[in-house]
């Protein structure tokens, strides 16, 4: 994950348009707020969307803007991804000290870090403990734990004392957060319906995203984690007979797959 600019302003949009915003959609992530700009008219085929900024729910830090393209829109959208402190990336360090004497340099040159990028968190004069302290200490955190061989250094147990640093500023932008990635669960379901001209159904994009709308509701997901597929129930009929029941009321599978 990246970081922030830390710039929580609304999106320049052009004269006579405005600012929509969504959730958790449209490029942004559980957490996140995706915002672009759109005509009055526009919003009105964004029915997920609301008018207004992500500022106004909340989402004040910028994470990236980047163009989106939403299934089955003839061109990309220019969003921009919106977060906050609650959503924001931390990331973790995985650099090793080694126990024996081989680390010994390494682990003083994280206590040259916590001595110049930790005096404001230590004296008070900051809430937050900055990403440059914060980094240093989670290494020696992770060797005291691991290691018996070296005592807690003074400038470790003050940093520590303050109880800001476990939980640090984000990183700075466009810093690479290692990710980790937790196993899959895959859902998969389906249900018959019956509808009006069943050969135009099954190829109707809006149709598509409305049960994929639908489905997402009702299992409480992103609607980016469903994939919905239709395909008309099987009839043994005359072929003369077969176009003019399909324009009629018909029958149509529904398969979905949550993931």
């Amino acid at each position: 994950c990246g970081g922030s600019s830390g710039d929580g302003r609304k999106a320049d949009c052009k004269p006579g348009e405005v600012t929509a915003y969504i959730l958790g959609s449209y490029g942004a992530k559980a957490g996140q707020c995706s915002e672009t700009c759109t005509t009055t008219q526009g919003l009105g085929w964004m029915p997920q969307h609301k008018n207004g900024s992500c500022a106004d729910a909340g989402f004040k830090e910028m994470m990236e803007a980047k163009s989106f393209k939403p299934q089955g829109s003839p061109q990309p959208l220019q969003v921009r991804i919106m977060g906050n402190a609650s959503s924001s990336c931390h990331c973790h360090s995985f650099e090793q000290i080694n126990c024996d004497a081989s680390g010994d340099a390494l682990y003083n040159e994280h206590v040259e870090e916590l001595r110049k990028y930790c005096g404001d968190i230590i004296s008070g004069s900051s809430n937050v403990c900055p990403y440059k302290c914060f980094q240093p200490f989670e290494v020696m955190h992770l060797n005291y734990i691991e290691c018996s061989t070296r005592p807690k250094h003074t400038l470790f147990k003050q940093v520590e004392a303050t109880n800001k640093c476990h939980k640090a500023a984000r990183a700075p932008f466009g810093t690479k957060c290692q990710e980790t990635k937790q196993a899959a669960t895959t859902v998969i379901g389906g249900f018959t319906m019956s509808v009006t001209n069943a050969s135009g159904f099954i190829n109707d994009a809006q149709a598509n995203y409305g049960v994929k709308m639908a489905v997402a509701k009702l299992a409480a997901v992103n609607q980016t984690a469903v994939t919905v597929k239709f395909s008309l129930v099987a009839r043994r009929l005359e072929s003369v007979l077969l176009p003019r029941l399909l324009s009629a009321t018909g029958t149509v599978n529904v398969s979905y797959t949550i993931t």
